[in-house]
């Protein structure tokens, strides 16, 4: 028997489960055939323990593969490779193609621990071209790396990256080497945990790793739960600062004062989300208002936020999101009556949400403006709900309004 286990993973001894195959339905009388892909031609075949599920050498490789996480001292990741006679062989002794099946048949956390192995493993991984859907970096009282928005999606995965002992000092710390590493593939019920132990990696080199072996560009979110950040903000910068991100992404218990200090160092990232109480009152960030943005995201957390015409006309985002209480069909109607005279010159296109049961009227919202219904793109989901209006300036630079009406 044979593992290929990197040297610092826990050793452990899996057990040796072998797949269900599905049975051939062809007659008795027919020649030779693989029961799992029916073919009638291979190099070598192979017969299961139980001596009546013939497969071809191509099908046996791919579907005789084991991942155990019950060892006793931590869950472990083991691939493992069986022949008939229990002899062992190398995975990466395979032909290509037939690796690459094998690796296919993986979920993602074993993807990432494979690729671990070696630089001839971490350019297998990334020649099969998968897709993540999205990439975040949370920052709270450990830094994790999140991939995927939906946890229902096969692959979501989140990464935890803990310091060693005696590294959580006198806050703010610096980021820290990992000394143990934790994959999931969500927190509520922490299915198929993994855990590691770091394999020589910094965080920067973690993300690094992970953008490279899924041909990521960019981090999606650069999030904040916390009041305070854990991390000095000089070394966070020097950790994470090199990478793409498009969002800084605020939420949960995250103070103004925190979100505050992200903005001034990663002054680069162009686009906001703020779901959080401490933005319930605008004119204690005016400053970030009147930033050149490409897009700003302001919604209602569970103290509401109170966005006053002022403040929406301090705003100088191209892509507008704005979710309040406050907001009613007369200010928004005033706030597009400044709009054509020339105010929020970068303005493209504003999302306003009304809550707190106001009922939509477009002919409040339009009152003396130039406007006309917008056009669908035709690759864009109409949604009933959704009121698109095209907005003109007297120069004749249009902005596209979206007016929602939430339960």
């Amino acid at each position: 028997m044979f593992s290929i286990i990197p040297s610092y993973y826990p050793i452990s001894t899996p057990a040796i489960k072998l797949p269900i195959t599905p049975i051939s339905h062809r007659s008795k009388d027919s020649t030779r055939n693989c029961s799992n892909c029916f073919t009638t031609e291979t190099c070598q075949w192979r017969n299961v323990r139980s001596g009546k599920r013939i497969m071809c050498n191509a099908c046996y490789c791919t579907h005789c593969i084991s991942i155990d996480y019950s060892s006793s001292n931590g869950l472990t990741l083991a691939i493992l490779f069986f022949t008939a006679m229990s002899s062992a062989f190398p995975l990466l002794r395979l032909p290509e193609n037939v690796s690459k099946l094998v690796i296919q048949c993986m979920e993602n956390i074993e993807i990432v621990g494979f690729s671990l192995v070696s630089d001839k493993t971490k350019e297998m991984v990334r020649s099969l071209h998968l897709d993540m859907e999205q990439i975040d970096l949370m920052i709270g009282d450990v830094i994790e790396i999140k991939f995927g928005q939906n946890e229902d999606n096969p692959s979501t995965m989140i990464w935890t990256f803990y310091p060693k002992e005696g590294d959580t000092g006198t806050k703010p710390i610096p980021v820290y080497m990992p000394a143990r590493v934790t994959a999931m593939r969500d927190l509520a019920t922490q299915h198929n945990l993994v855990e590691y132990k770091n394999p020589g990696l910094s965080i920067q080199g973690w993300i690094d790793h992970m953008l490279y072996i899924f041909s990521s560009s960019e981090i999606a979110n650069l999030s904040f739960s916390d009041e305070t950040c854990n991390f000095d903000w000089t070394s966070l910068k020097d950790a994470v600062g090199k990478f793409k991100i498009h969002t800084l992404f605020f939420y949960d218990l995250c103070s103004l004062e925190c979100a505050q200090m992200a903005l001034r160092h990663f002054s680069s990232i162009k686009s906001v989300i703020a779901l959080c109480s401490s933005f319930n009152d605008p004119s204690q960030y005016s400053n970030i208002l009147i930033q050149n943005l490409d897009s700003l995201m302001l919604l209602d957390a569970d103290v509401p936020s109170k966005i006053g015409l002022d403040n929406l006309l301090l705003m100088n985002s191209k892509d507008l999101c704005i979710e309040s209480s406050t907001l009613t069909k007369k200010i928004v109607n005033q706030f597009f009556k400044h709009f054509i005279r020339g105010s929020n010159p970068r303005l493209e296109v504003a999302r306003f949400v009304l809550i707190d049961d106001q009922v939509v009227d477009n002919e409040m919202i339009l009152k003396g403006l130039r406007s006309q219904e917008a056009q669908m793109d035709l690759l864009e989901e109409e949604n009933e709900e959704v009121q698109e209006y095209d907005i003109f300036r007297k120069d004749g630079t249009r902005g596209r309004i979206l007016i929602e009406q939430t339960d």
